[in-house]
């Protein structure tokens, strides 16, 4: 079975952000950003944005650790990943319409390797900038 290795996959990743009601105007709906509340008696606007992240994607463990040995760090045994149900259904979706089980984000900050297949779920691996493991 050939193995499917993809680099720089873009993923746009949904977030929202509280803004400052004091900051807005008395139409919101001309505001740069679309706005939405949450909560009735003081309701919070808050705004929902896309941001791109890229990913190294693979079906192969393999093909995976010689790309965690570019940044210097080993592959880590499955019993260190922990289930995460909040991975975001855009990755979970593009790493099912490429066939792959791994994901490693591309980004500054913590290393995220995600394990996902339909069957087992979504599990996640973190590792903070300069620990070593």
């Amino acid at each position: 079975m050939a193995e499917h290795i993809y680099n720089d996959i873009p993923v746009m990743i949904p977030s929202f952000r509280f803004l400052d009601p004091e900051l807005l105007t008395e139409e919101p709906w001309k505001e740069l950003v679309p706005v939405y509340y949450l909560g009735k008696e003081e309701p919070l606007p808050y705004t929902l944005f896309c941001h791109e992240i890229k990913y190294f994607m693979t079906d192969s463990r393999r093909a995976l650790a010689e790309e965690l040995e570019r940044y210097a760090l080993e592959m880590p045994d499955f019993a260190d990943f922990r289930p995460n149900p909040v991975l975001a259904h855009s990755v979970r979706l593009k790493m099912i319409d490429l066939g792959v089980c791994w994901s490693l984000a591309k980004k500054a900050g913590p290393i995220l390797i995600n394990y996902y297949t339909e069957e087992k779920g979504a599990y996640i691996f973190t590792l903070n900038a300069g620990e070593k493991r």
